[in-house]
């Protein structure tokens, strides 16, 4: 079974961008509808009229305004195609964006891609808007269009960017899950190791970690050790139990990770004893790796 993605921290403001998004598109689908409606009413009046008044009319004039009249049902019909075509992107884009899981990554890059090219078409033709004097109100329209569409893009690339597989997300933390009540079972009941809080938000408490499983030290939901201070990333550093009996840690922070006084390169896994004291930014908060 092909695994999904979950988002690493809080899917909140993807949430809300697409349900506005689902909203525009709502409106934008009653708005076709209703067109389509007017595009046959005013055929089927056209056609009326064209056969009304061909009696009066020579056989090259009736000619010309039947084929005037179908022309311009065809163009109008590719129109209506065109925007019905946009607002299905829209209600895809809208349904990813509200999901709190993705059943593959580049679904996302893709429709950011679509939503760059419409912004990139949108200023074009707020170019041309400005160029040939349009009102103001069609002008601060397209620049709407352009801002809104652009921004959805990067939403969409956000939301790549933070999507991670669901197996890496803690079952307490999985979206409308509740707490859970009970330890988790061990997935690897042998060679445990234990983190232990000495200073901090995290003192007094211990954490039981196994051995070839990573734990993310931040204050990101997503983070199995949860340490809540301005100093600590959002995804500070990643703490892995060795078969040696040693530890992996990587750095992944703005501020720092040291153990035992020495600073951690930035997205290097470095191996150390375990015994040592790791602190996460200043010495605000500090872990000992037992």
């Amino acid at each position: 079974m092909k695994e999904r993605y979950g988002i690493d921290g809080s899917n909140t403001l993807f949430k809300v961008w697409g349900i506005i998004l689902l909203v525009f598109t709502a409106l934008g689908g009653v708005l076709l509808l209703l067109g389509m409606i007017l595009l046959f009413a005013g055929s089927a009046m056209l056609t009326s009229y064209v056969d009304d008044y061909s009696m009066f009319m020579d056989s090259y004039s009736s000619a010309m305004m039947g084929s005037v009249s179908g022309s311009v049902m065809v163009i109008m019909i590719i129109l209506f195609l065109i925007v019905a075509a946009i607002l299905a992107v829209a209600a895809m884009a809208g349904i990813l964006l509200v999901r709190d899981y993705v059943k593959a990554k580049e679904t996302l890059v893709v429709f950011a891609i679509l939503y760059f090219i419409g912004a990139a078409f949108t200023a074009i033709a707020f170019v041309f808007g400005i160029a040939a004097r349009a009102g103001i109100g069609m002008i601060l329209s397209y620049l709407f269009a352009m801002l809104w569409r652009a921004a959805t893009g990067v939403m969409l690339l956000l939301k790549h960017k933070r999507a991670v597989p669901a197996s890496n997300i803690m079952p307490d933390q999985l979206p409308g899950s509740k707490p859970l009540s009970s330890p988790v079972p061990a997935p690897f009941p042998s060679g445990a190791g234990t983190i232990e809080g000495m200073f901090g938000v995290l003192q007094g408490k211990r954490f039981e970690v196994y051995t070839g499983r990573n734990y993310k030290i931040g204050r990101e939901p997503c983070c199995e050790i949860r340490v809540n201070h301005p100093k600590v990333s959002r995804i500070h550093c990643t703490v892995c139990k060795l078969q040696n009996g040693r530890y992996q840690i990587t750095d992944s922070s703005s501020n720092g990770t040291y153990y035992d006084n020495n600073k951690l390169q930035k997205g290097i896994a470095t191996e150390v004893n375990a015994g040592g004291l790791l602190v996460l930014g200043e010495a605000d908060n500090v872990l000992q790796l037992i």
